[in-house]
C-alpha cells in the first residue's frame, strides 16, 4: 500500500463502505470509452472474441453526470469482494497506473492514462459471455463519518451500452472535441442490472482491502487478472466465522428488537435452522439472499422490515454485508453443548436452546439451574424423580 494522503488511523477499516455514513462524493475527473464486439459471422459465434476499444474525447463533467456517478458509487460501494494487490512485479503496472491517475492534475494526461487503463481492461475481454459496454474511470474524493480525512479513490465501472447513459461528441469553441453525456433516469433495479462490473481502488491504508470489486454475473474473478489482485486465502474462513457469530447473537435477541409488535411470533421462528439450510445450499454468501431467507416467515410486515434492518445493520457493522465469499463449513459453530460436573451431565442442541443456563437462588446445599427450551420439547419432559 502507498501513503497517498491516507487518513492516519490506528487500524485499517476491515468492512466495506458504510453507505449511510458518507457525507459527500466529489467527482473530480472522469474518463469514458466504449468497449465493443466487432461484427461476427455465424462461424465466429462459438469463438472467443477480441473486443475493441472505441476512444471517446474528454468528458464534459456537468452537474447531471456528476450526480449520476455519485448515485452509482453510493449504490455499489457496500457490495463486492475485498482484494489485496499481489506482491510481485506483474502487479506493479496496474498499481502505478492508478497511482499516477490519482496524483496527476493535468486533464490531458489523465485522459491518456484512461485510454491505457481501458485497453488493459479490454485485454481480459475474451470470453463469449462478455458484453458491449461503456467503461468509466473516475477520480473521486469521499468524506465520511467512517474515517476522519478526505479519501481519494479511483472508481471503475462498466455499464451496458445505451441503457443508462446517452452521449455524443461535440466540438467546443477552441476546436477541441468533447463528449457530452445525458444520464437516463431508471429505477434502482434497472440501474443495478445495467452494471456489469465495478471496482473501487483505495491506494491508502484507510481500509484493510486495496480493491472492492463487484460483478453482475460472477464472484469477481475478472478483476484478479486485470488489476493483479488476490483474495486472502483465510478470507472466506474469517468471514464465515464472523457471520456465524452474528447469526447466533441475532437469533437470541431478535424478538427483543425495539419497535416489534409480535415478539411471541418472532420467538417461534427457527432462525438458526433457516441459516444452517442457507449455508448448506448456497456456496457463496449473498447478503440479500440471507436477509430474505431468514425473515420470510415473519407474519407482520412492519416487524419483518424492522428485523430485516436490524440484521442488515449487524452485517454492515461487522464488515460482512455486501461481500461475496465462499462459506467455509469447517468453522460453523459446534451445535452440541454440555454441562458436566461431578454429579450431572447435561447435553443440548445449542441451535435450539439459544440462551445460557441461568443459576437462580440457592440454599446451603442446592442451586437452581434454569434452561429456556422450546415449548414442544418442554411438553415431552416428565418430572424426574430420584430413585
Amino acid at each position: 500500500m502507498n501513503d497517498l494522503s491516507a487518513p492516519d488511523l490506528v487500524r485499517p477499516i476491515k468492512e466495506s463502505f458504510a453507505v449511510k455514513k458518507i457525507r459527500n462524493v466529489d467527482v473530480q475527473w472522469v474518463g469514458f470509452h466504449k468497449i465493443v464486439k466487432p461484427k461476427q459471422t455465424e462461424d465466429d459465434k462459438e469463438k472467443s472474441v477480441e473486443f475493441e476499444v472505441k476512444e471517446l474525447s474528454p468528458i464534459i463533467l456537468d452537474d447531471s453526470f456528476g450526480s449520476f456517478l455519485n448515485d452509482q458509487f453510493r449504490k455499489l460501494c457496500g457490495k463486492g469482494n475485498h482484494f489485496h494487490f499481489k506482491d510481485d512485479d506483474k502487479a506493479k503496472e496496474p498499481r502505478q497506473s492508478l497511482e499516477k491517475l490519482l496524483t496527476e492534475t493535468d486533464p490531458d494526461f489523465c485522459h491518456e492514462q484512461s485510454i491505457k487503463i481501458t485497453r488493459k481492461f479490454n485485454d481480459e475481454h475474451k470470453t463469449r459471455k462478455a458484453k458491449n459496454g461503456i467503461f468509466l474511470i473516475a477520480k473521486m474524493k469521499v468524506t465520511s463519518d467512517q474515517f476522519p480525512n478526505v479519501l481519494p479513490l479511483v472508481f471503475l465501472i462498466k455499464i451496458d451500452d445505451n441503457n443508462v447513459l446517452q452521449y455524443k461528441e461535440e466540438e467546443t469553441e477552441d476546436g477541441k472535441k468533447r463528449t457530452r453525456t445525458t444520464p437516463i433516469k431508471l429505477n434502482i433495479s434497472d440501474n443495478l442490472q445495467a452494471i456489469q462490473k465495478m471496482a473501487i481502488i483505495d491506494q491508502s491504508d484507510t481500509f484493510a482491502w486495496d480493491v472492492l470489486a463487484y460483478e453482475r454475473n460472477s464472484p469477481t474473478v475478472y478483476f484478479r487478472d486485470f488489476l493483479q489482485v488476490k483474495i486472502d486465502p483465510e478470507h472466506g474462513k474469517m468471514m464465515t466465522g464472523e457471520l456465524d457469530k452474528i447469526m447466533r447473537s441475532f437469533a437470541r435477541e431478535c424478538y427483543k428488537i425495539e419497535g416489534v409488535k409480535d415478539s411471541e411470533s418472532l420467538r417461534k421462528i427457527p432462525y438458526l435452522k433457516k441459516y444452517r439450510n442457507f449455508e448448506r445450499t448456497q456456496k457463496n454468501f449473498n447478503t440479500e439472499d440471507l436477509l430474505r431467507v431468514v425473515t420470510e416467515e415473519i407474519p407482520n410486515e412492519n416487524d419483518k422490515n424492522i428485523v430485516r434492518n436490524n440484521l442488515e445493520n449487524r452485517l454492515v457493522s461487522h464488515g460482512v454485508a455486501g461481500q461475496t465469499f465462499e462459506m467455509d463449513q469447517s468453522v460453523f459453530y459446534d451445535k452440541t453443548k454440555a454441562l458436566v460436573t461431578g454429579s450431572v451431565n447435561f447435553r443440548w442442541d445449542a441451535d435450539a436452546i439459544l440462551h445460557s443456563v441461568k443459576k437462580s437462588g440457592s440454599d446451603e446445599n442446592i442451586s437452581l439451574l434454569i434452561f429456556e427450551i422450546p415449548r414442544d420439547d418442554a411438553d415431552k419432559i416428565q418430572d424426574i424423580k430420584a430413585r
